[in-house]
């Protein structure tokens, strides 16, 4: 697995950094992208992806500058338009809105979060796409004290802000993509609000922060630290949290791609991941069968990534068409041992990196 250090406090040299280490990544990812964009929108004209992608670009200089410099120092080492950078963050939100053309389409992720006496643990795997899996990558953004900006690990693919991270404080962001019919053109690209959320110092505050700043259309996000899980699901104009764990009393939640709050009437049902409903039914079969707040750290990734029954459902592998879905990726936390690892493709590929923080 493809992974860069950053060095520097400066966001633009950190931008610059990634577009010079990944360059023909990004210009690779950023033509299949263009290509499913076309079909899913296809009565969209290039003029109106590009005026949506200068929204995007607008919140984010005025409202995010850090990120709009980053993206800048993209763009400038990479070459690829700051626009075609939206496209390659924004990606799942641009296509909704256009809800009315109803593309199905198989991507989604699966979260599971878990805290007992025996494992604090929280994982997802990244299902997008399978032409998108080589261009996984792991960044490691330094501290920058005098911005009380922690360091963060990110899991991300060339040219993307974030796909989902941890920080050195040990508050960590997991996502699923939900496909939704309140969006907002400024609201925040969803890859820069994992960013935002791995600034903040614990759980809470970052579970406080997405109220102020909604991603453009609709995203789950699991958002753990030591002491706590909460789950929020977000479209752009609201957010909700439907779940809360503490160390305080064993708990688990698991989460695909489709909500399960009061948000649910907001769903485009119409471009729901066929593979979702399955994939929540095996993650809450494993905790319905089994003395789940017995099993350690160990115990969940084996269930969960490597050979459970669990993991041959929520783990797809690679289809014959290159755009159908698969697992690209994951990330997997755990908050007792203080270490956490990414890594492309399936967990047998073994094509990961690990760290503590």
């Amino acid at each position: 697995m493809k992974s860069l250090k950053l060095i520097g406090s400066a966001p633009k040299k950190w931008g610059q950094q990634h577009g010079e280490a990944f360059k023909d990544d990004i210009h690779a990812l950023n033509e299949i992208r263009q290509r499913l964009l076309r079909k899913y929108l296809s009565n969209w004209d290039a003029g109106k992806i590009k005026t949506l992608c200068q929204a995007h670009l607008k919140t984010l200089e005025t409202q995010y500058p850090e990120l709009f410099q980053e993206v800048r120092g993209l763009h400038e080492a990479s070459g690829l338009s700051m626009e075609d950078l939206m496209v390659l963050n924004a990606y799942t939100d641009i296509r909704d809105f256009s809800y009315g053309e109803n593309t199905r389409v198989e991507d989604g992720c699966s979260i599971i979060a878990v805290k007992t006496k025996h494992a604090n643990w929280v994982a997802q795997t990244w299902d997008m796409h399978a032409s998108a899996t080589p261009y996984t990558v792991f960044l490691d953004y330094p501290e920058v004290e005098e911005r009380n900006c922690p360091s963060q690990k990110v899991l991300s693919v060339a040219g993307c802000l974030g796909l989902a991270g941890i920080n050195q404080s040990g508050v960590s962001v997991m996502i699923n993509n939900v496909h939704c019919k309140e969006f907002n053109e400024s609201g925040l690209i969803w890859t820069g609000l994992v960013r935002q959320l791995l600034q903040q110092k614990n759980a809470r505050e970052a579970c406080e922060y997405i109220k102020d700043n909604l991603p453009s259309s609709g995203h789950n996000y699991m958002i753990s630290d030591n002491q706590n899980a909460f789950n929020v699901e977000a479209t752009g104009k609201r957010f909700e949290i439907t779940s809360q764990l503490s160390l305080k009393e064993d708990g688990y939640y698991v989460h695909t791609n489709h909500y399960l709050g009061s948000l649910a009437s907001t769903e485009i049902m119409e471009r729901q991941s066929p593979t979702t409903q399955n994939r929540l039914r095996a993650l809450e079969n494993y905790f319905s069968d089994n003395k789940w707040d017995q099993a350690t750290s160990s115990d969940l990734r084996k269930e969960f990534f490597e050979s459970g029954s669990a993991s041959k459902i929520i783990c797809i592998a690679p289809p014959m068409d290159p755009d159908g879905g698969a697992t690209c990726g994951g990330l997997i936390v755990d908050q007792l041992n203080h270490t956490a690892v990414g890594f492309q493709g399936l967990w047998a590929d073994n094509k990961r990196v690990t760290i503590k923080y």
